[in-house]
């Protein structure tokens, strides 16, 4: 039987991603935007929400 060795630094919580609640784990990569967390698996969806505003649709006349 093979047991993992625990690295109780890298295994803790360092904080929460703000869309998914996901735990972010500390040494694991995320992104810090305007305050809010945001894990690398949110941040399609997270820039999709940022650039809502810039959002058009084909064909639409500008204006």
């Amino acid at each position: 039987m093979r047991y993992r060795r625990i690295n109780e630094k890298r295994d803790a919580v360092c904080g929460v991603c703000d869309l998914c609640g996901r735990d972010l784990r500390c040494g694991e990569r995320y992104y810090r935007v305007s305050g809010e967390n945001v894990c690398r698996g949110c941040l399609a969806e997270f820039a999709a929400q940022i650039l809502a505003a810039y959002e058009v649709t084909g064909g639409e006349a500008d204006g």
